[in-house]
């Protein structure tokens, strides 16, 4: 298997302020977004350690009703880190005491999401 790249096309480049939050239960597509923003410059990472799936599997229906699950091929950033095990390290490491999933008194977006603050902080500078 052959690696395949998928450039952008700087045509369809816009500008905007941009923050991406992470933390260990972050994984698979957000992975690769995260370090595909970071790789080009486009977004500050904020948060911990993502992860670390960067596996992308097909499933393939079987006569008998069963399914079988094919690993397809694995993900890395632009610079050829892999992503599996690995994850995606934040430009800016800040931690959540609580996650919003885990932890409803934690709203996300507000005083309590400490991701969230840091990213208001640094996109206001």
């Amino acid at each position: 298997m052959g690696n395949l790249l998928f450039p952008s096309a700087p045509e369809r480049v816009f500008t905007v302020l941009l923050h991406q939050a992470f933390d260990s239960r972050t994984a698979s597509a957000a992975e690769l977004l995260a370090a595909a923003l970071h790789s080009h410059g486009r977004a500050t990472v904020i948060g911990s350690r993502t992860f670390g799936k960067g596996l992308v599997h097909g499933m393939q229906p079987l006569s008998d009703g069963a399914m079988l699950i094919l690993t397809m091929g694995a993900l890395q950033t632009l610079e050829g880190r892999e992503i599996l095990h690995n994850g995606i390290v934040p430009d800016v490491l800040e931690e959540m005491p609580a996650s919003p999933v885990v932890d409803a008194s934690v709203a996300l977006a507000s005083p309590q999401d400490r991701q969230y603050q840091k990213a208001v902080a640094i996109l206001v500078k």
